[in-house]
């Protein structure tokens, strides 16, 4: 069986260096499948503060990987 593609090693080892909580909407969100609306109640934050920090944890990934 193979392993993870290269490009999917980069991209998960790129968001263990964000901060913990733009690390964890992102997980929650696109690794977990959870809404915007879940991920805020889990986090017990606004739902404007997810979409806020998975735009800033994109913009980061984005400068990391070099897209």
């Amino acid at each position: 069986m193979a392993g993870p593609s290269p490009d999917a090693l980069a991209f998960w080892g790129a968001v263990r260096l964000l901060p913990e909580r733009h690390r964890m909407v992102m997980v929650l969100h696109y690794a977990g499948d959870r809404s915007v609306a879940e991920v805020a109640s889990i986090l017990s934050v606004p739902e404007g503060t997810v979409r806020s920090d998975l735009t800033r944890a994109r913009a980061a990934l984005a400068t990391q990987l070099g897209a």
